[in-house]
């Protein structure tokens, strides 16, 4: 099974709480420590195959892309329910060398930052609407702490998490300003021409960024709706923010009250609601998630 989600959202947290919950024994593996990476560095395979009495935890697996082919034949020789849990903060199509699908093989479970339903009634909804969900954002004392936070975590993104997700040598400026862009632009049609020519870049160069903010779970593309599946047109998709306090503090809006008065409220308000919808929906998800897996002995 495989939890996806984007960085601070609870993931571990949530992965060690449902092993609790196992009655059999679990063991926990961050391939961003240096000890646990050696674990896995002479034979994971056999590592792994000797915990198979365990519920065994990968935290951050899209680090070690060639786990997903270990995994395989682990998977296929011995058919159990819940023998492993993969975290990962970056959708796994797009990690750099990962060569073997587990389709079939593993069930998942989109993670997201805290929805409206989870901090009602004790908090403020115009407070989770201006802050997001990120805990430590919709947590923080002030404002001020919040706006520190968002900064903290749009650089971490920019200067080190994209690269180290995804493999990739991609250019901290080109991400920051397309960001900036799609932050300004937000609930707009996509038009990758449009971006492109701002950027000075390439369409594919634009489209290739706009995936790795996607496959980082920061960004929405909200598909058209077709009445006739078959049509051949192809109708361009609307591209959201995912959070609505990275949206504001984007956009340079530091309170609940500048927010009522800024041009970007309305396309705020949208993508809040339609988030809202969307985790409600999942949240039915999670609870089958947990169902299935705690039960499992």
């Amino acid at each position: 099974m495989v939890i996806l989600g984007p960085r601070q959202v609870g993931k571990t947290t949530f992965a060690l709480q449902v092993a609790e919950s196992r009655l059999k024994k679990s063991i926990y593996l961050d391939l961003e420590s240096r000890a646990d990476l050696v674990k896995l560095s002479s034979d994971p395979e056999l590592f792994l195959e000797s915990h198979s009495d365990k519920l065994v935890i990968l935290d951050e697996a899209q680090l070690m892309p060639e786990i997903f082919s270990i995994l395989r034949p682990l998977i296929d020789r011995n058919r159990v329910t819940g023998r492993f849990l993969l975290l990962g903060s970056a959708s796994p199509g797009l990690v750099k060398g990962v060569s073997e699908s587990l389709a079939g093989r593993m069930s998942y479970l989109d993670l997201s930052p805290l929805q409206l339903s989870e901090i009602l009634p004790m908090y403020n909804m115009n407070t989770h609407w201006f802050r997001g969900g990120f805990p430590n954002a919709f947590l923080a004392p002030d404002d001020h702490l919040f706006a520190d936070w968002a900064e903290s975590f749009v650089r971490s993104y920019i200067e080190l998490d994209f690269n180290h997700l995804f493999g990739y040598n991609l250019n901290p400026s080109l991400m920051n300003r397309l960001w900036q862009m799609i932050a300004y632009n937000q609930s707009h049609i996509w038009n990758g021409e449009e971006f492109s020519r701002s950027l000075g870049v390439t369409t594919p160069v634009t489209n290739r960024y706009l995936e790795i903010l996607e496959g980082a779970f920061l960004v929405r593309r909200l598909l058209p709706w077709f009445v006739n599946n078959g049509k051949r047109l192809v109708k361009t998709p609307k591209i959201y923010l995912r959070d609505t306090g990275v949206l504001h503090y984007l956009n340079r809006v530091t309170n609940y009250d500048d927010l009522q008065g800024h041009p970007i409220v309305g396309a705020s308000w949208e993508s809040y609601v339609i988030e809202q919808i969307i985790l409600q929906k999942n949240q039915v998800s999670m609870l089958i998630f947990i169902a299935h897996i705690a039960v499992r002995n």
